[in-house]
């Protein structure tokens, strides 16, 4: 699954958590595009959740066209 977040692709881009523990907003600039969200150490923003609820690889988030995109990558 993808969807478009937007239509400034020239703007960074602020990520916000919604539910679960508080995390500090993340801004990815467009120049991290692709960014690669998840648990992992070799993923662009790694993020910690010792609960596991975040995948390994989450979530890939890039610029198309004039729109920031974000894609569900699937992991468990």
């Amino acid at each position: 699954m993808s969807m478009n977040l937007g239509p400034d692709s020239k703007q960074p881009l602020k990520l916000m958590s919604m539910g679960g523990p508080p995390i500090a907003p993340i801004v990815i600039l467009p120049s991290q595009s692709p960014a690669v969200l998840g648990r992992s150490g070799q993923c662009s923003i790694v993020l910690k959740d010792p609960d596991e609820i975040v995948s390994r690889r989450h979530v890939k988030i890039a610029i198309s066209g004039d729109f920031w995109t974000v894609q569900d990558l699937g992991s468990k």
